[in-house]
């Protein structure tokens, strides 16, 4: 038996079985559902379906009837659909690659038709009228993208046109840029993973989410807006669209907050939180040596330090030294660092504090307090 792990979805394929061991994709006329399942056990490539179904509801789409129109994708280790097999195990469509996506071969050419979109290479969707699959970010018209990487300052080595470094049967490329922006089921936004805010969203439930987890933690309990197109109701995929169009507008899309981007957003953000990188906020004057040991945590006021850009933005922020090399744990529970306000406190000892504090507030003007989390690690020396 050979055993797949491709985008979160784990597949194994054998001469006697096929299992989907997370996900069912099934269609009808009313439109799409998607659905967690066991195994769907086949007694041969040509035999019949034979499983007991734990889920009584699995795509009822009508409201009133299982839904007998079942489709299962089988990809290979680089996510592309090989084959599509219906309920009888028959095998319905299937795609042979050049290395780069191009469709050499295909069997029953048209069979998706009223039925869903084509996903084809990396389970993307191919826009048939253009040759182009759609990687959320940009178009890909093998064997390169039409248009320049995003985040291409970061590889100047690398054509901000190639996919996947000119390896494509080692890599994949699932948004056109970096992943990051997490979205709940419903289409919020929840947070972000230890990359930040920038790339293609990752779905997954509420439950799920720790702000700040990593990546790799994030792609295992969820998935990626393109690679599952079907996932949710065309208007909770707009919904979230629409969010991570808007994402490069916000303050934090750098991960560095400055203090007019802070006032700003506390005028303008309708108390919407923030996320920054932990690794570009400078901590000086803060050392390794202001630590006991490793693990200590203690709150530094960075306002009434030399390091006027840190103080004036976050004030008090805990921190915790992690290793001995320096690296810092901003914040506390879930990731949170701050809260943007202007509160005041009791007693003389506070006096110069709250002299600040309303400074800093007739600079800011009116506005809504609001949240600032943290992902990445800092750095002390």
């Amino acid at each position: 038996m050979k055993n797949y792990s491709v985008k979160n979805k784990n597949y194994c394929v054998n001469n006697e079985k096929y299992c989907v061991n997370k996900l069912i994709y099934c269609v009808n006329n009313f439109g799409f559902d998607i659905q967690p399942f066991g195994c769907a056990q086949l007694a041969s490539p040509q035999g019949s379906l034979n499983f007991v179904n734990p889920y009584p509801d699995l795509c009822n789409l009508q409201g009133n009837a299982q839904e007998t129109e079942l489709f299962y994708y089988h990809p290979d280790h680089l996510g592309s659909t090989g084959m599509v097999t219906d309920n009888s195990s028959i095998i319905s469509q299937g795609f042979l690659y050049a290395p780069f996506g191009e469709i050499i071969s295909e069997y029953t050419p048209g069979w998706e038709t009223d039925r869903i979109p084509k996903y084809a290479f990396n389970a993307k969707e191919l826009d048939e009228e253009n040759g182009m699959y759609y990687y959320s970010a940009r178009y890909y018209a093998p064997p390169t993208f039409i248009s320049r990487d995003p985040m291409f300052e970061k590889y100047p080595s690398i054509s901000p046109y190639t996919y996947c470094a000119n390896n494509p049967m080692k890599y994949v490329d699932p948004s056109g840029e970096e992943l990051n922006p997490i979205f709940d089921l419903t289409g919020n936004f929840l947070g972000t993973d230890n990359k930040g805010i920038q790339g293609e969203a990752i779905i997954m439930d509420k439950k799920d989410f720790k702000q700040g987890m990593s990546n790799k933690e994030a792609m295992q309990k969820g998935t990626t807006r393109s690679n599952l197109p079907m996932v949710i109701n065309p208007s909770i995929l707009d919904k979230i669209d629409n969010q991570v169009a808007s994402f490069p507008s916000r303050p934090d899309w750098d991960g560095q907050l400055t203090l007019e981007e802070a006032n700003d957003w506390y005028r303008n953000g309708q108390g919407n939180p923030l996320f920054v990188d932990a690794s570009k906020i400078d901590l000086s004057p803060v050392q390794k040596s202001d630590f006991s040991k490793v693990g200590d945590s203690f709150y530094k006021n960075f306002a009434f330090t030399t390091n006027t850009e840190t103080g004036l933005v976050y004030g008090n922020i805990k921190l915790t030294l992690m290793n001995d090399k320096g690296d810092i744990k901003l914040g506390g529970t879930g990731g949170f660092l701050d809260k943007y306000n202007f509160d005041y406190k009791k007693g003389v000892t506070n006096i110069p504090r709250n002299i600040a504090t309303w400074i800093g507030e007739q600079r800011a003007g009116k506005g809504t307090i609001y949240n600032i989390f943290t992902y990445g690690i800092g750095k002390v020396k």
